[in-house]
């Protein structure tokens, strides 16, 4: 009797650990699919705002971000649907491509709008080194975790021919969670220094009681970026939860969304923002066809030393347009004022942008 109440006991134990696994699986493939479609979706913007233009850093980091979940499904999938058995060895590169997908997802996004935020205060020294130190301890955190979290799995690895799935056999460490906890407080810092300086700009636009292009594109870079904030802690949070609170068999199963769609939220973030620069700055390229020629657009914030001549304080915009030459147009637009924010814009048809 006693056998027999054991034996429904583990026969129950796992049909609820496969259970577990179908759901992630399930999981997986939502995120994949709004991922994919919106792949699609952006596709014409992506070529006409990015690939066509300069900038080699912010091209890679976007590329890593946008693409690197196509390993992460393909190797998971590959896992599913394997047939017959699986050494350890094969389950374990499994998971190794798993866990450097969800960290590499994890780094990358945090740094493009660390990046951004860079730029934001350009002329502060002091504040831009706090963000590279915070930045760099927050990926060596989450990489040393990783690693950690990797080692353990692989240590434990071993294949069940019953369940026909790769499995580890030790419960991951509670503190292991950092990896998901580090980047929040990142992008928390990086969420309230840009509505800090969201605070001060809007304060001077305020004095000047008149709006201009540049009033347009900082209203997108800051409020993009704190909804992009939000929906992102979000998920993080939940992740964080599932993690420590969730049955071993579930930790997996906001991983894959989260990193689908931060992928996701990071690559239209900087779409959308690329494109109202180049529309704002360049009204006549303001169809994507027609903006092919140029090849960047960067953005700049100077110390308030930029101030004219005249010292009255107010707004002047110049903007300089030389007509179709053969070796083709530029376009500029400037706009400093007086006060503790200045800010540039320009853009180049034929010269590439240091930051794009």
């Amino acid at each position: 009797m006693a056998d027999s109440q054991a034996g429904q006991e583990i026969a129950n134990g796992l049909a609820k650990i496969l259970f577990n696994i179908q759901v992630t699986r399930y999981t997986l493939i939502a995120g994949a699919t709004v991922w994919a479609y919106d792949i699609f979706l952006t596709f014409h913007d992506e070529i006409a705002f990015l690939w066509a233009k300069g900038g080699i850093l912010i091209k890679f980091l976007y590329l890593i971000n946008r693409y690197f979940p196509i390993a992460l499904l393909s190797t998971t999938l590959a896992q599913a649907n394997v047939s017959g058995s699986i050494t350890v060895p094969v389950c374990r590169a499994y998971y190794l491509v798993i866990g450097l997908c969800q960290m590499l997802g994890i780094v990358v996004a945090t740094t493009i709008f660390t990046v951004r935020l860079y730029m934001t205060y350009y002329g502060n020294r002091t504040v831009q080194r706090a963000f590279i130190l915070l930045a760099v301890a927050s990926h060596i955190t989450v990489v040393v975790c990783g690693f950690i979290f990797i080692r353990d799995i692989w240590n434990s690895m071993v294949y069940s021919d019953y369940l026909a799935i790769c499995l580890t056999m030790n419960t991951p460490s509670p503190g292991l969670g950092g990896i998901y906890v580090t980047p929040i407080v990142l992008e928390s810092v990086i969420a309230f220094a840009t509505l800090w300086h969201a605070i001060k700009f809007w304060g001077q636009q305020r004095k000047q009681e008149q709006t201009s292009r540049i009033t347009e594109i900082m209203n997108d870079l800051y409020i993009n970026g704190l909804m992009y904030y939000f929906v992102v802690l979000a998920l993080r949070i939940g992740v964080c939860v599932v993690y420590w609170a969730a049955p071993p068999s579930l930790i997996l199963l906001l991983c894959y969304l989260e990193g689908f769609l931060t992928s996701l939220l990071t690559a239209r973030w900087f779409l959308s923002f690329r494109r109202l620069l180049i529309r704002t700055l360049d009204p006549k390229r303001s169809t994507a066809g027609n903006t092919t020629g140029m090849t960047g657009a960067m953005i700049t914030f100077l110390p308030p030393e930029g101030v004219y001549a005249d010292g009255a304080g107010t707004k002047r915009l110049t903007a300089e347009d030389d007509e179709d030459e053969e070796d083709g147009d530029s376009y500029s637009l400037r706009e400093t004022r007086k006060g503790p924010i200045t800010v540039r814009l320009s853009t180049s048809l034929n010269h590439p942008s240091s930051l794009h």
